[in-house]
């Protein structure tokens, strides 16, 4: 992982065998809250009967399953990334 996502207040990483990146909603700034949901609503449209996971697709569902919640942070990740090369230049 880059420094520039290090310096995001609410985005951190543990470090195993496997890097795990992960978002504290309630830490991030009000530009990148606005990022994740549009995030979350991008992931939650593009799986709209069937979850990410294979089972289906309720409101509920999406707030208590690991494998949306890892696909969202994915996505905020992608995009993060996308908006720092879009300030670099």
């Amino acid at each position: 992982m880059d420094s520039e996502n290090m310096k995001i207040k609410g985005v951190t990483e543990s470090t195993k065998i496997i890097k795990t990146r992960t978002v504290c909603y309630g830490s991030l700034s009000l530009e990148h809250k606005k990022i994740y949901d549009e995030a979350d609503l991008y992931i939650s449209n593009k799986h709209p009967i069937k979850c990410v996971c294979g089972k289906l697709c309720t409101g509920l569902h999406e707030k208590t399953c690991s494998k949306f919640r890892s696909a969202v942070n994915r996505e905020f990740f992608k995009r993060i990334e996308d908006l720092n090369s879009i300030k670099k230049e």
